[in-house]
């Protein structure tokens, strides 16, 4: 699989493709305007994990997530894998650690892609 990576434009669009080692910028060979529609927020370049959720969305670094009772999580990569850390609330978890990571590997077809750490923070809050 190829390597595929987004990052958000200044007019808060997703451009998928390739990044420049500065991560300025990002190309891919399906776009055909001019270069600044290529120009990209540097912090939000992220790369694609090669899974996808229960709906068949693609899953990126900081994506979040959701499963069926309602946790919540942001994808990281880490030592050569993605992992999510799942945040939970005190009805759900009973001891005193409110967090838990996985790998992504074994939690992505049971979650939702509900939005990301860049345009949707809010979802983190709880």
């Amino acid at each position: 699989m190829k390597a595929k990576f987004r990052g958000l434009n200044k007019q808060g669009e997703w451009i998928y493709g390739m990044p420049t080692y500065d991560y300025k910028y990002i190309f891919n060979s399906e776009q055909t305007d001019s270069p600044d529609n290529y120009e990209v927020d540097p912090k939000t370049v992220t790369q694609f994990t090669g899974l996808y959720d229960k709906d068949d969305k693609e899953i990126y670094e900081g994506n979040i997530l959701s499963n069926e009772i309602n946790c919540k999580g942001v994808v990281r990569f880490c030592r050569g894998m993605f992992l999510v850390d799942m945040i939970y609330d005190e009805n759900v978890l009973s001891n005193d650690n409110d967090t838990a990571t996985f790998r992504l590997i074994s939690v992505a077809s049971v979650t939702l892609n509900i939005g990301n750490k860049f345009q949707n923070p809010e979802l983190l809050e709880q």
